[in-house]
Order: C-alpha cells, then sequence, then structure tokens
C-alpha cells in the first residue's frame, strides 16, 4: 500500500522508478495556455494514449497562427507505470519462459519485447490477445545477464522504451539436441537421396555428430550453416511406390543422443517411356520451321527433364516440359535438308540422365516458295508539294530477304529498310519528300537469298501546296474524373479549309465547323492520361483533303480531388472542452476509374465564428498515407469548421462541406 502511494506521488511530479518508464510525463506548470473554439470534452479518457492512425502514421497536431481565434489543446497525459516481470524464476537454456506486462490491461501503442544478452539481441514471440511475450532460453555456458525491454509508439508515432527488466539465463548442460525438421519427404530409388536436417541444441556443450540412416546403415551428415546439416546417402531400388523411413540422430559432446523418424516415399524411377511424338505442322522447306510435341511418363519422382530430338547423330532441337506431361518444342529443319520425308529420332532424358528407347518420326520436307508482299500501302496517297510520304510493306520469304529497294517515277532510286521483324517476316518503310505536281508510281522490290524478287506498284498524286491555315488552337483544362477526362478543343483558321484534325497523345479528333473559320469538339482522352501539359496538335486539311498548316498546343491535365468524411466533433461541445477537426483527403488514382487516398498533402482548417463574414485560418494539417488528417482545438464559441486543399500540378483543389459546431 505505501509502495503503491509512493508510486503514485512520484509519477504525479513526473518522477519514474528504475526499471519502469511512464508513458508520459506531467505538462509543466509553464506550459502556455491552449484555447480553441468551444466544444464537449475528447471521447478519449485523458489517461489513456492517443490511438495510432490506420494508416501507420501519427496524426499531425497543427500549428496555430497566433492571430487564430481557437488554439490547439495539449495531448491528454496518462499517468500510469508498466512493469515488467518473468512468469517463473530465470530460465535455463532450452527452456520456454514467458514475460508479462503489469499491469496487464495498460493501453500500449504496438508494444514490442526484446531482450539482449552478450552481443546478441532476441525478439520475443507475443501471446495472443495478451500483454505477454514467449521465446526459448537460448544456449549460455555460465550464468548470464539478458536485459528485456519493452517499447511501444508514443502519441508522435515514435517509438520510445517503456519498460526494462533484469535477468539471468543459466546453463543447462542437461538440455537435450532438438531435432527440428528432416526433409527430403520424396526419394528415388536406385539413385542418391540428398537430406537436409535442422538440430538446435541449448547444453552450450555443441553437437557431436548427427546422422541419417535408410535401411539401419548410418550415414554422416555434414554442418553447412547455422543448425542446418546436409549429406548423401543412397537409396535401394524398388518396383513400386514404397513408404519407408529416415532415422536423424543427433549426439551433442555430453553423450546425449536423441533421434528422431521422418516418413519418406520412395519412387521406383525406372528409365523413362517417350510414348509418342508428332509433328503439328508435318511439312516444312528447308530451312522452315515445325512445332513438334512429345507425351512422355517416368516413374521417379522428378517429371523429366527434356526430348532431344536428333538426325542421325546431329542433334537439332530439345524439346522442354510443358501442360500435363507433354512437351513440345519449335524445330529449325537444316538448310540442307533434302526434299522428301526427312527421317528423326527423339528419346526422353529423366534427371537422372536415363534415356527411354528411340522413337522414330518424319517431317516431309517440300520446296521452298517465293518472297510474298503480304501487304503494301503509301500515305497519303494525296500529298502537297513539299510534304513527305511514307511507303511501307510487309513481307514473308521463308528462305530470308536478302534486299529490298525502291524506284520512284520521276526521282530515282529511293532508301527502304526493315523496322520490325526479320529476314523471313518483317516491315520495310522509307520516305520521300515531293518537290512537284504530278502522278508518280512507288515500286517497291524484294529479294530473297536463292534471288527470287517480287514487286509491288502503288500511285501516288502530288498537288499544290495547300493554303488551309491554322490562326489559333485552344483547349479547356481537363479535370480527370472516375470515367471522364474531357476537354474543349477551339481552331480558328484560315484560307480554303474543308476539314480540321487535332492529334493529343495517341488520341485523334476531327473537329466540327460552328462557324466561319472557327471548328470546335469536345474531346474525350483516355482517362489514364498522366497530369500536366499533354502535346497536342491540329492541322488543316484544304477541300481536296490536301493537309495544309499545322499548329502546336497544349493541355492541362489534372486529376480530380474531394475531401470526404470530414467532420468537426463532438456537437454540441462544451466551452472549453476538445474538438476534433478529422477527415480524408482523396484524389482520382492514375487508373481514372476511382478515387485513392492523397498522403502527404497539405490541408488548412478553417474557422468561421458565428456572425462573421469571413474564415480565419487555424492551422495546416498533412495528411497520412491513407489520406487522413486530424487536428485537435479547443472550443471558444459557435461557428463554422470547413479544410480547404489547395491543389498542385497534378490536382484540381477542394473544399470539405461546412461543419457548424454549438458551444455551450
Amino acid at each position: 500500500m505505501l509502495r503503491s502511494l509512493i508510486v503514485a506521488a512520484m509519477v504525479t511530479l513526473g518522477v519514474v522508478f528504475p526499471g519502469t518508464v511512464a508513458l508520459a510525463e506531467p505538462i509543466p506548470a509553464s506550459s502556455p495556455e491552449v484555447t480553441v473554439p468551444e466544444g464537449a470534452a475528447s471521447d478519449e479518457p485523458a489517461d489513456q494514449p492517443s490511438e495510432e492512425p490506420s494508416s501507420g502514421e501519427p496524426t499531425v497536431e497543427p500549428t496555430v497562427s497566433p492571430s487564430a481565434d481557437p488554439t490547439p489543446e495539449p495531448s491528454p497525459t496518462p499517468t500510469t507505470a508498466v512493469e515488467l516481470s518473468l512468469s517463473s524464476g530465470s530460465p535455463k537454456s532450452g527452456e520456454r519462459f514467458e514475460i508479462a506486462v503489469s499491469p496487464s490491461d495498460a493501453s500500449l501503442l504496438g508494444p514490442l519485447v526484446q531482450y539482449a544478452y552478450g552481443s546478441k539481441s532476441v525478439s520475443m514471440t507475443r501471446v495472443a490477445g495478451q500483454l505477454r511475450w514467449r521465446s526459448t532460453a537460448p544456449a549460455v555456458q555460465a550464468p548470464t545477464t539478458a536485459k528485456a525491454t519493452l517499447t511501444a509508439r508514443d502519441a508522435a508515432g515514435k517509438r520510445v522504451t517503456v519498460a526494462t527488466l533484469d535477468f539471468f539465463i543459466t546453463p543447462n548442460p542437461d538440455a537435450p539436441p532438438v531435432i527440428n525438421w528432416i526433409n527430403p519427404k520424396d526419394l528415388d530409388g536406385g539413385q542418391l537421396g540428398n537430406a537436409q536436417v535442422s538440430v538446435s541444441t541449448y547444453s552450450g556443450l555443441g553437437l557431436k555428430e548427427v546422422t541419417l540412416s535408410l535401411d539401419g546403415t548410418a550415414h554422416p551428415l555434414q554442418h553447412s550453416v547455422l543448425a542446418m546439416y546436409e549429406g548423401s546417402f543412397p537409396v535401394h531400388k524398388v518396383a513400386e511406390k514404397t513408404s519407408a523411413t529416415l532415422t536423424v540422430t543427433a549426439t551433442d559432446n555430453n553423450g546425449t543422443v536423441v533421434r528422431r523418424d521422418a516418413p519418406v516415399t520412395i519412387w521406383p524411377a525406372n528409365p523413362p517411356v517417350l510414348t509418342s511424338v508428332t509433328a503439328l505442322s508435318p511439312t516444312a522447306e528447308p530451312g522452315g520451321k515445325v512445332t513438334l510435341q512429345a507425351t512422355a511418363t517416368t516413374d521417379a519422382h522428378y517429371n523429366l527433364l527434356e526430348v532431344p530430338v536428333h538426325q542421325g547423330d546431329r542433334l537439332l532441337t530439345t524439346l522442354s516440359y510443358g501442360p500435363q506431361g507433354t512437351y513440345s518444342g519449335e524445330l529449325t529443319l537444316p538448310a540442307d535438308a533434302p526434299l522428301g520425308q526427312l527421317a528423326l529420332t527423339a528419346r526422353a532424358r529423366d534427371h537422372y540422365g536415363q534415356l527411354s528407347a528411340e522413337v522414330p518420326f518424319q517431317v516431309a520436307v517440300v520446296p521452298s516458295t517465293a518472297p510474298q508482299i503480304i501487304s503494301a500501302q503509301v500515305n497519303p496517297a494525296r500529298a502537297a508539294v513539299g510534304q513527305k510520304v511514307t511507303y511501307q510493306a510487309v513481307v514473308s520469304s521463308p528462305k530470308g530477304l536478302e534486299s529490298a529497294a525502291v524506284q520512284i517515277t520521276n526521282v530515282g532510286v529511293a532508301e527502304i529498310e526493315r523496322v520490325d521483324g526479320d529476314a523471313k517476316r518483317g516491315r520495310y518503310e522509307g520516305s520521300w519528300t515531293t518537290f512537284g505536281p504530278g502522278e508518280h508510281t512507288v515500286t517497291m522490290s524484294f529479294t530473297d537469298v536463292n534471288q527470287r524478287t517480287v514487286t509491288r506498284t502503288l500511285p501516288v498524286t502530288v498537288v499544290a501546296a495547300s493554303q488551309a491555315k491554322i490562326g489559333s488552337a485552344t483547349a479547356t483544362a481537363v479535370t480527370v474524373v472516375p470515367g471522364s477526362a474531357k476537354s474543349t478543343i477551339t481552331v480558328k483558321t484560315a484560307g480554303s479549309v474543308g476539314k480540321v484534325r487535332v492529334t493529343c497523345g495517341a488520341s485523334a479528333f476531327t473537329l466540327a465547323r460552328v462557324a466561319s473559320g472557327t471548328y470546335r469538339t469536345t474531346a474525350s482522352l483516355p482517362v489514364t492520361t498522366p497530369s500536366g501539359a499533354l502535346a497536342c496538335a491540329a492541322t488543316a486539311y484544304d477541300t481536296s483533303g490536301v493537309p495544309g498548316q499545322a499548329k502546336a498546343f497544349t493541355v492541362t491535365v489534372k486529376r480530380a480531388s474531394r475531401l470526404s468524411t470530414f467532420n468537426a466533433a463532438p456537437e454540441p461541445v462544451r466551452r472549453g472542452a476538445g474538438l476534433s477537426v478529422t477527415g480524408t483527403l482523396q484524389a482520382v488514382t492514375a487508373s481514372g476509374t476511382t478515387y485513392g487516398a492523397l498522403g502527404g498533402a497539405r490541408v488548412d482548417v478553417l474557422f468561421r465564428r458565428t456572425g462573421s463574414s469571413s474564415y480565419v485560418r487555424l492551422a495546416s494539417v498533412t495528411t497520412a498515407g491513407s489520406g487522413t488528417f486530424g487536428g485537435r482545438f479547443v472550443a471558444k464559441r459557435d461557428g463554422y469548421w470547413k479544410v480547404v486543399y489547395g491543389g498542385t500540378g497534378a490536382y484540381t483543389s477542394a473544399t470539405s462541406r461546412v461543419d457548424y459546431v454549438d458551444v455551450r
């Protein structure tokens, strides 16, 4: 009783006993008085620590301007002290022990208990739903001092030491070794098995040996890292899948022996059986490709490794494992493969190098074909003088192309090159800048390695330069809301204009004529368009469809933000009591489909007292990673509360709803 009174008195004075830590110190008498609009007291008792935000980040207490009417209320000051205690006497090496917090209902934020001995530190495991932690005492060879430390987060989210406890760990030379686990669970008969065993010792005397036996013969295991022991051992052949037992024996330097059995399955592991090989495309030209598929089985624990395919002694390809026991791959026929039926063989190989019997199959080699132009075009087919015309073609050639060339009438030879694909199938492209009106032809020629050529000729009409001109191009800023990102684009033109096209990123729009020389559209951009300045270009076309002047401009893109769940509480509130302002700041996500948390942003807390026409900024707070924010104030008078987010180059500004609080 006397000790309790002394503890209470010393806590009140801010004094802490050795071995204990007060959860918070009292506010000094010289602390400035804090006032805020009047309201009811905080929902939390004054002797409880503030609750941590759901985001894991601390709530930011606002810094109140001296000119503001209300001022922040200080955090509640808990005075309860906690202690740590062992559930039993000093633990021995290898023994389980517990450390408990007293009082058992202490309110702590994210409590953790660790203990240190020598140069090592151990994190203890918390008992679910209790302020108790468990661990197994480590091996020591002499009584060893240990210190347990309880830490928790304070109201600002910083981890602080709450209490400590000094105790001893005593040696336990009689503690037997512990075999934690044994691998493997499956073995293949007639092969070498590989074992991994975890063994811990708490006697402080170390392990003398660890052995593993199958069929009664012990095989030593070698220490690798930490508590791990490894080794290999022979596995007897079996005719069918068989259950067996692995026995691990651990002996420490005190002569203590422990054993542990583990069930294991032994598989026959006979040579694999290749049941079929199929050419999914049974014909190909020399140098062409054939897709092969094989099925094979094994009675070993492991799946088969691969299926090599040969032409005589020549390895052509190796099929790899696919779904449901199939093996597939692509076979490239030799360029010198003779026409007709090409005889091939395949064998399945397992992880131990065992091969199946050969399975023969055939692929029909057919004569090669000439190159083929799959598609060809010029763009535009009607161009103005000085405009660039692009020509392109997609060409396939089973033997591969050797060269490509272009001939343009009244111009001569022009350049073309492969921009995609390879010599057997690729896209070829080039360009030419027109210089005079007239009718022209573009002839593209492609030659393969066997000097076979294929050609395609396309017409191009060149007309006088367009007089269509752009005077100005403007666009309204885009605010991306879930599912929508729109901008009104207006283009002023001059000259003979037939239409106006605008491109913004990968999007293109044709504008409608709304007045003489004025074209407009409401463009729907992708909702994934990044915030910032989006580059756009407007092009005017004359009445013949020939493009004229183009003009570049930009569209400002921002994502919409909003302040949700805003609340000033409690209401009504007692004058001089605490009042909390909370809410969540959100913004449209990069996907453009929904709102998400906007963390790390500053919002201003504003207050307008009853009878006044203007708001006063009381504080600025920063949102947590979850977008939440909060502040504490002292209620002084009736009035209206709201928060404002000023926005950035990426997000629009936002204002919360107004919340009236009646102060009594």
